[in-house]
Order: C-alpha cells, then sequence, then structure tokens
C-alpha cells in the first residue's frame, strides 16, 4: 500500500504542484472527481450531477 501512495504522489499531486494550483481548486477538482453521476446502481445520480455542477461552476469563479 505504502507504494501505491507514493506512485498516486508522483503522478497525480506532483504536477499539480508544478502548476502552483491552490488548495481550493485542487479541493474542487477531487470534488468533480469524486461525484460522479455515472456510478452503476447509483439511485440519486441527478442530485450528484447537480453537485458537481455546483463544484464545478465555484472552481470557474474562484479561478477567473
Amino acid at each position: 500500500m505504502r507504494k501505491l501512495g507514493g506512485r498516486v504522489i508522483t503522478e497525480l499531486v506532483e504536477p499539480f504542484r508544478e502548476v502552483e494550483i491552490d488548495d481550493e481548486e485542487f479541493a474542487c477538482l477531487k470534488a468533480i472527481v469524486f461525484f460522479d453521476p455515472n456510478v452503476p446502481g447509483l439511485t440519486k445520480s441527478d442530485e450528484v450531477r447537480k453537485v458537481r455542477k455546483q463544484v464545478q461552476v465555484l472552481q470557474l469563479t474562484t479561478t477567473i
């Protein structure tokens, strides 16, 4: 498991550090990935889609 954690840091987090993404932007990106309305068996996909859209709008308003 430690190798996996190191790999995640290297492959995913490091590129964000290189472009100097701030904590708010990073949190928004994580939420966009986490709130996936296309998960099989999800019963409230419309609600998940709505939350995901709200996060995307928030990200756009904070980066402009």
